[in-house]
């Protein structure tokens, strides 16, 4: 999807922006689809690769999802000590990022069908072993307004979660 240097000349700082972060995820799409292979195929021990799987599969989702991380929690812990408010910091950096999280979740949105195409690709076993890491954000993604990322999440809960909770057969 390369650009000419005359391409980018042409194209403002936010939309330059845009497009590096397009590429950045078409990128993370080919990096996330070999490693959900490897690790469905991983014979023995694949708990660095579970583990660097499930890196990459938290970082998206929490961008998609526009979730924070632990190590952000824990800066606001300490703020709030200080005397902000959690709540205070939290309106002020969703009005920062309000702006972009519509084009964030539509740029990212390719990456999450590969991520959830993946999972339910996945043995039951490995699925189950990735479940309590991922959990919260796959409740997150509800929430988008993407039909195919709704869709897939949608099979994921009915044929993958449901049994893993043993609330389905």
């Amino acid at each position: 999807m390369g650009l000419s240097g005359e391409g980018r000349e042409r194209m403002g700082a936010s939309q330059f922006l845009q497009w590096i972060y397009a590429e950045s995820a078409e990128a993370s799409r080919s990096e996330l689809q070999f490693m959900i292979g490897a690790y469905q195929t991983a014979k023995g021990d694949s708990r660095y690769l579970e583990t660097r799987l499930l890196e990459r599969l938290l970082e998206v989702l929490r961008e998609y999802s526009g979730l924070t991380s632990q190590d952000q929690r824990g800066k606001w812990e300490e703020e709030e000590a200080a005397g902000v408010t959690q709540g205070s910091r939290k309106e002020a950096e969703e009005v920062e990022a309000a702006p972009y999280r519509e084009q964030i979740r539509w740029i990212l949105a390719p990456t999450v069908i590969v991520i959830l195409q993946g999972l339910a690709a996945l043995d039951q076993q490995r699925f189950e072993r990735l479940l309590p890491h991922i959990y919260p954000l796959l409740c997150a993604l509800v929430e988008g307004n993407d039909g195919r990322v709704r869709s897939l999440l949608s099979n994921l809960f009915l044929l993958r979660v449901g049994p893993a909770l043993r609330i389905m057969n």
